[in-house]
């Protein structure tokens, strides 16, 4: 055979594998993240100033509940790094027995704390090393401010002494954590995610987390908390 009819036949077989490469080099836009987190949540309710015993914990146990999380982000910078802000959502749910007005003794009525916390918040992830040379993990530092909604019901219609049934305390959080990128272990099923759903990325992570929820110094209820949570979040 000539080596004209070695590259035509060469040609055809390059020409022929070219879609099935595009296929899988495939890869949509970068622009947010969606995540979903749970952790413990125990507020200090009980360490405000000036507070006489603990009615806290006498009311709904010193126990930490589960807190969790939705949030999503829209990327404003990708070059060294991911940086982005967004809004984070919350639901937390406590469970105890009051007691009866002007008495220490249990009441039968049940008493519920429902908290929603609404947070503003800016991050940067340092995904570079894990996008360019399959390092799979990507540390990174998150900061927000924001609103704790709040719902106490007994049967005296409040608790914790304050007087207050509902409301909202204002404060600000900062969290540091580490993402695994579950993508570097099946890159084919990741192209595949990204190609039927416009997923570009998806992480599982923990971190770690301050709030100071405190009005700013402002008498009331202190919602303060240092947790550990986890999660999972995807890129698209």
């Amino acid at each position: 055979m000539s080596k004209f009819f070695r590259l035509l036949i060469a040609c055809g077989l390059l020409a022929s594998a070219w879609p099935a490469q595009a296929a899988t080099s495939y890869e949509s836009d970068r622009d947010w993240l969606l995540s979903l987190q749970f952790g413990s949540f125990k507020p200090e309710v009980d360490e405000e100033p000036g507070l006489v015993g603990t009615p806290f914990a006498d009311v709904f146990g010193s126990h930490p509940r589960l807190l969790s999380r939705i949030s999503i982000e829209r990327f404003a910078f990708r070059e060294f790094g991911t940086l982005g802000g967004g809004l984070d959502a919350g639901f937390a749910e406590f469970f105890g027995k009051g007691f009866v007005e002007g008495t220490d003794t249990p009441s039968e009525d049940n008493s519920t704390l429902r908290l929603v916390p609404i947070t503003a918040f800016a991050d940067y992830r340092f995904d570079w090393v894990a996008r360019n040379w399959n390092i799979p993990f990507v540390p990174y530092a998150k900061a927000g401010i924001g609103g704790w909604l709040f719902w106490i019901n007994d049967a005296n219609g409040d608790t914790a002494g304050d007087g207050a049934a509902k409301g909202v305390r204002w404060g600000w959080t900062w969290s540091a954590g580490l993402q695994l990128m579950l993508d570097v272990f099946d890159p084919r099923l990741s192209r595949e995610f990204d190609r039927e759903f416009g997923v570009n990325g998806t992480f599982l992570f923990v971190d770690y987390t301050q709030q100071h929820v405190t009005s700013f110094g402002r008498a009331g209820l202190d919602f303060s908390a240092s947790t550990w949570s986890g999660g999972i979040a995807f890129e698209f």
